[in-house]
């Protein structure tokens, strides 16, 4: 299984999901047309632990 990362709008609808690759600890997301407001990434690591983050987007 390798990383993914899945991000949520604030009504649960799933609005990107792709897999992901981390580079000196870190991974960018490009998430196109998400409109301002409040949102959830789901990451899932190749060991299929998860991690949920709440974050704000001001676009």
């Amino acid at each position: 299984m390798k990383e993914t990362a899945e991000v949520f709008n604030a009504e649960g609808m799933s609005i990107f999901k792709d897999q992901i690759h981390f580079v000196a600890g870190e991974a960018k997301l490009k998430i196109v047309d998400a409109a301002p407001g409040l949102y959830l990434i789901k990451l899932t690591d190749s060991r299929a632990n998860t991690f949920t983050i709440k974050f704000t987007a001001n676009l």
